[in-house]
C-alpha cells in the first residue's frame, strides 16, 4: 500500500490512554517490542547476517534503546514481549546487552526470552509459539497462541478456538507450570470480531466461577501420570489439589482414580457447590467417587483438601 494513502493519525496517545486504562482496572500493563522494526528502511533484507548496506547497526540498537527506555519510563510498562529477534545480526551478546539495559531502568519489569535468541537463560521466562509442550518446560514460561489461525487481523480466518479449547488449554498449561497468552487480531478500526469475543467471554464466565482451580496454582503434584481427561494443579501454601475432569461426563465416569499422596486426604469436594465427595485413599493410590456429579460446562472441578503437602 502507498504510505500516501493512508491517513494521518491526528487523535490522542493511544498507548497512554492503554496503560492508565489497564491500571484503572487492575491489570499489569505490557508491551510489544519487535527486535527487527518492519518499518526501518535498515530492515529491507531482515533475512541478511547483516543490516541493509547504508545502515549502522550501532545507529539503529540506540533508536531501540531509546523506545524501551520510553516505554519503561512513560508507561510504566511492566512486561516487555520481544519479537523479531530471529534476523542473523541481532547475537545473544547483543540481548544479554539489552536486558541489563532494561534492568537498570526497572529492576522488576518481566522480561520475555526473545530479548536474546530464545534460550532458555535469556530473558526471564520461555516462550513457545503455537504450542503447548508436552511435559511443560523446565523453566518460567508462556504459551503464546493465536485465536485463530493467525497473528493480527486476517479476514476470511474463521477457524475460532473454542471456550472448550480455551479452558482445556489453561488447565492443560497451568497443570504443567505455564500461563497462556492468547492472542487477539482487531481489525484496523480497532473491533473485534464477534466470535472471539463471544468465546473468550464464555471462557470467562467460567473462571469467575472456577477460577481458584487455576490461579495462584501450581504444577501437578502426581509425579504419575492420570488419565487424559484430568488436569490437576495446587496449591501447596492452602494445601489445596485441584482436579479439572476436562469434557468427561463424571456422572458417566463413576470414578477418578490418582496416584497416592504422602499426606492424609482431609475432604474432597465440589468446587461448583461444595458438595462432599465420597473417596478412599491408601498407598496404592486415590479413587474419588464423581458419579453423582453434575456435569460442568468444559471443565468439572473437585477440590482436595490435604493434612501438610508434599509435591
Amino acid at each position: 500500500m502507498n504510505k500516501s494513502s493512508c491517513p494521518e493519525y491526528s487523535g490522542g496517545d493511544i498507548l497512554k490512554e492503554l496503560s492508565e486504562e489497564c491500571r484503572k482496572s487492575g491489570i499489569h500493563f505490557g508491551a510489544y517490542v519487535t527486535i527487527m522494526d518492519w518499518h526501518d528502511p535498515s530492515q529491507e533484507c531482515w533475512n541478511e547476517s547483516r543490516i541493509t548496506d547504508g545502515h549502522d547497526k550501532s545507529e539503529y540498537v540506540s533508536q531501540l534503546k531509546g523506545q524501551v527506555w520510553e516505554l519503561l519510563e512513560n508507561y510504566d510498562a511492566e512486561v516487555l514481549f520481544f519479537d523479531g529477534e530471529w534476523v542473523d545480526w541481532w547475537t545473544e551478546e547483543d540481548g544479554r546487552a539489552l536486558y541489563r539495559f532494561i534492568r537498570t531502568l526497572s529492576p522488576d519489569c518481566i522480561v520475555n526470552n526473545r530479548v536474546g535468541k530464545r534460550n532458555p537463560s535469556d530473558g526471564d521466562y520461555g516462550t513457545p509459539e503455537q504450542e503447548i509442550p508436552a511435559e511443560g518446560l523446565g523453566y518460567d514460561w508462556e504459551s503464546n497462541v493465536t485465536t485463530n489461525d493467525n497473528w493480527g487481523y486476517k479476514k476470511g480466518d474463521e477457524n475460532w478456538k473454542s471456550p472448550q479449547w480455551i479452558i482445556s488449554s489453561i488447565l492443560d498449561i497451568a497443570s504443567k507450570g505455564g500461563n497462556l497468552l492468547l492472542n487477539v487480531g482487531p481489525d484496523g478500526n480497532g473491533r473485534l470480531e464477534k466470535a472471539p469475543f463471544d468465546n473468550m467471554s464464555a471462557a470467562g464466565k467460567w473462571l469467575e466461577r472456577f477460577g481458584e482451580a487455576v490461579y495462584c496454582t501450581e504444577k501437578s503434584c502426581f509425579k504419575t501420570a492420570v488419565d487424559d481427561d484430568i488436569r490437576v494443579t495446587a496449591k501447596p501454601a492452602e494445601e489445596k489439589i485441584y482436579i479439572s475432569l476436562l469434557e468427561t461426563d463424571p456422572s458417566k465416569k463413576g470414578r477418578i482414580i490418582l496416584p497416592p499422596l504422602d499426606n492424609k486426604i482431609l475432604s474432597v469436594r465440589e468446587l461448583a457447590n461444595g458438595r462432599s465427595t465420597g473417596f478412599e485413599a491408601d498407598e496404592k493410590g486415590i479413587a474419588i467417587n464423581v458419579q453423582k456429579t453434575e456435569k460442568q460446562d468444559y471443565a468439572t472441578v473437585y477440590e482436595i483438601k490435604t493434612d501438610g503437602f508434599e509435591g
